[in-house]
């Protein structure tokens, strides 16, 4: 099925397009030419810091042979802001009205195409917030890690740039998506697959975000996170992990809950009825022939009333919750747990 394409267009896509345009024409997946750069920006380091003198010729510096990785982490999060879900959109399409379609077509738009000023404005201010990071860091720094300050300091105003426009456009599609639900013409809760999309698409982000803020920092500098903010950091990452997962599904959270509520009443409904007419038929007229009859269709109403309390309201696929808060919150325990042992026994 082909997604929608919107003729006029609410606005001017982002200088930052051009950038992933050309990406995208490279031989190489976009994902990978960036990672190009990651062992690139760590060489180049390396031998600055051996022309200046900071590092004997062949020393090698974990630190700034994995720099590159604060520089490629908000790409390649952007990467997936502007590629993923496409099938979540291909699947919620079927339950789209076609009145709709006009609507339907501008929110794919708008969903992964990040606006000309807002995206500015958004790399203006990380640009801002990575050069003062920057300019911080070097003065508390090992000399080493800023043998090559200008690229040093590059990489953090990049960096930090497309951190904030990730997040930026992250916050409008989490806002399409429950916009998007909420035009859902007819829910179905026999058969919520095609719900199920954009639930993945928000458990991957969360995941990815998690990794980048916190998990990612931790292997690649075990004093990241030293301290009470190895607690603190995911005390509100996990949160915020969360809340961006549930929040753009509540909205049909709460309709597929109301959808099960009314067939609960319907086949209590039912069930009443069935009721009646079986002391009426076996005690007032005494027809016992029909009464083993309705018997029978009583004995199936109660199946069905079994079934429906067991239909699910979470419009994600069951397991999908489950593994991502083992993602998020496994390697936060085994933290936890390795400090607390090497506690016990003076490690």
């Amino acid at each position: 099925m082909n997604l929608p394409q919107l003729e006029n267009k609410p606005y001017r896509p982002n200088f930052v397009h051009l950038f992933f345009d050309w990406l995208d024409r490279l031989p190489l997946p976009a994902w990978v030419s960036l990672l190009i750069l990651f062992p690139v920006v760590g060489l180049a380091q390396h031998l600055v810091a051996y022309g200046r003198g900071f590092l004997s010729p062949g020393e090698f510096n974990f630190d700034l042979a994995t720099a590159g990785y604060w520089l490629l982490s908000g790409p390649l999060l952007l990467i997936f802001a502007m590629k993923g879900g496409r099938q979540a959109w291909i699947d919620i399409q079927l339950l789209i009205s076609p009145g709709e379609a006009e609507h339907f077509a501008r929110m794919y738009y708008e969903f992964y195409t990040v606006p000309k000023w807002g995206g500015t404005m958004a790399l203006l201010i990380g640009s801002l917030l990575g050069l003062g990071m920057g300019f911080a860091d070097k003065a508390v720094a090992p000399a080493v890690d800023y043998a090559f300050a200008e690229l040093r300091i590059s990489t953090w105003v990049i960096g930090a740039a497309f951190n904030i426009l990730t997040f930026y456009q992250l916050s409008r599609q989490l806002r399409i998506i429950r916009n998007l639900y909420s035009r859902v013409a007819k829910v179905d809760i026999f058969n919520p697959q095609l719900l199920y999309g954009f639930p993945k698409y928000t458990a991957t982000f969360g995941v990815a975000i998690f990794f980048y803020i916190y998990l990612a920092p931790v292997i690649l500098d075990p004093t990241a996170y030293a301290s009470s903010l190895s607690y603190i950091a995911p005390a509100l990452i996990v949160p915020l992990t969360l809340v961006m997962f549930y929040l753009p599904l509540a909205g049909m959270h709460n309709r597929l809950l109301k959808e099960k509520e009314a067939l609960q009443a319907e086949v209590g409904g039912r069930i009443r009825t069935i009721l009646r007419d079986i002391h009426r038929a076996a005690f007032d007229k005494k027809d016992f022939e029909n009464t083993n009859s309705m018997i029978a269709v009583h004995t199936v109403l109660l199946k069905e009333k079994d079934m429906i309390e067991d239909l699910s309201t979470w419009p994600w696929r069951p397991g999908t919750l489950t593994g991502l808060l083992s993602a998020i919150l496994l390697p936060v325990i085994l933290g936890i747990l390795q400090d607390v042992i090497s506690g016990w026994f003076g490690l």
